[in-house]
């Protein structure tokens, strides 16, 4: 026990003499100790790294942004789940013959000068076998009577014409938000008729007036069987408010698909329209709905910039606000109807653009290529005219539009165009047909005569065309 007590004192002797060791350790170094300090906070520099940080930020999101908007068609198409989905496809528009329509199935035509239009015996070799007139055959020929059945079948036909052709019809429908005067959200709608031209093999592309879709957020179109999808403006004509609205067939169910059909293009030449008979579909009074009448003239010219285009009449009374197509017997679209243009007492008769002199027109937007522009709206001048006037070989210019390629070239009101890039122009079909052969942004060299004192003077300017919107 005595040596354990030893052994233990000895023990916090030694621990007392380390202890008073260290401490007199510690107080030899205390000349070399530091204190660490926090470093102070640069906030200017700080806030120039956050704005540099966040500027960088946004020109990242603007590129992504600009980067999915340009390759969002590409991989759409690429990873669409739509398996018939076809390579896409240059939209022709092909045009039925410029013949003369006869009336068929009901009635098999007769030229006019064969016909006797007093003898009921002419009108009854006139029938086709299926009317059932045909089958009253009596005892003489000339007791034959035209029956109201007839009649009746006449129209039928007609209108079942008609509800084929309205599988090419669609409503589009443009939807605009906005706030009323309590500051509250609310939405309105417009809606047009729109005809199916063509299937790209990508988007299904319509045809429709632009007019009251011009500040809409989004546009539907709605098919005949009542199906909507998103549609999209493809390109616009700003001189016929005639526009192309684009809807991709991936947003379209099969059995839309299978029923939709696309329109058929006729001809709207006079020697294939004049004086026959027509249906209007579409909204011809206003709402749907499907009127008869005839072609009553063919023959009067809308003159627009860089353009001019045919003016179907019709004895058809519908709305001033009507729209939609007229088609023919056969089927085939030969307008589209167009009510800005009636004469004064004539507002509620059905107008139409002829077809066929817009086609070209239609093609383009369709293709999403852009109008060049010139800005000239042009007439043609008459042989008789010409040789009593003394007017050269040309067009004639009507008016020039302000801050068009052709004002800043000084080219005016009364000159007579007669050649664009040496190509000799006697019409306006010739200047149209070789201005589509150029593009925005060529440069052209447009010659001209101008009237000065008793003789026409030649000038010759180059000009950079524009692109019409």
């Amino acid at each position: 026990m005595k040596n354990i007590s030893e052994n233990t004192d000895s023990f916090n002797q030694n621990s007392e003499k380390e202890q008073q060791g260290a401490v007199q350790s510690s107080s030899d170094y205390e000349f070399i100790q530091e204190k660490i300090k926090d470093r102070p906070i640069n906030k200017r520099k700080l806030m120039r790294k956050m704005i540099i940080t966040a500027g960088m930020a946004v020109v990242f999101g603007l590129f992504a942004c600009l980067t999915f908007m340009c390759l969002e068609p590409v991989f759409g198409k690429l990873l669409s789940s739509d398996e018939d989905m076809e390579e896409l496809q240059l939209v022709t528009l092909p045009e039925a013959e410029n013949e003369e329509i006869p009336l068929d199935p009901v009635l098999v035509e007769t030229p006019i000068e064969e016909m006797n239009l007093d003898d009921s015996q002419s009108l009854s070799q006139n029938l086709g076998a299926g009317s059932p007139s045909a089958n009253y055959s009596t005892a003489a020929e000339d007791d034959f009577i035209l029956e109201l059945t007839d009649y009746q079948l006449l129209y039928r036909k007609l209108y079942a014409m008609s509800q084929e052709v309205s599988k090419s019809i669609v409503t589009v429908t443009g939807i605009t938000s906005d706030v009323d005067w309590m500051n509250e959200t609310y939405l309105s709608t417009n809606q047009t008729t729109g005809l199916i031209l063509a299937n790209n093999g990508y988007e299904l592309l319509i045809l429709a007036d632009e007019k009251n879709f011009a500040n809409a957020d989004s546009i539907r179109v709605t098919f005949v069987n009542g199906v909507s999808a998103e549609a999209e403006l493809k390109r616009l004509d700003s001189n016929t408010n005639l526009a192309v609205y684009a809807v991709r067939l991936a947003a379209i169910d099969t059995t839309t698909r299978e029923l939709i059909t696309t329109a058929t293009i006729g001809s709207s030449y006079a020697s294939s329209v004049l004086g026959n008979a027509v249906i209007a579909i579409g909204c011809p009074l206003g709402t749907s709905s499907v009127c008869y009448g005839a072609v009553t003239s063919a023959d009067r010219r809308i003159s627009l910039a860089d353009a001019s285009y045919q003016l179907l009449s019709t004895d058809i009374y519908g709305s001033q606000t009507a729209n939609g197509v007229i088609i023919n017997t056969r089927g085939q679209v030969v307008g589209i109807i167009c009510q800005e243009y009636n004469g004064e007492g004539m507002e509620n008769l059905i107008y139409a653009y002829g077809i066929s002199s817009i086609r070209s027109m239609i093609e383009r937007m369709s293709n999403d290529i852009a109008s060049p522009y010139l800005g000239l709206c042009l007439s043609d001048v008459s042989e008789t005219t010409r040789t009593e006037l003394g007017i050269p070989q040309g067009v004639y210019v009507d008016q020039v539009e302000l801050n068009s390629p052709a004002m800043s070239e000084g080219i005016a009101k009364g000159d007579v165009i007669q050649s664009i890039n040496g190509i000799a122009i006697y019409s306006i079909e010739d200047y149209m047909t070789t201005m589509s052969q150029c593009s925005p942004g060529d440069t052209v060299t447009v010659t001209y005569s101008r009237l000065s004192g008793t003789e026409y003077k030649v000038i010759s300017v180059e000009a950079e065309l524009g692109t019409l919107e």
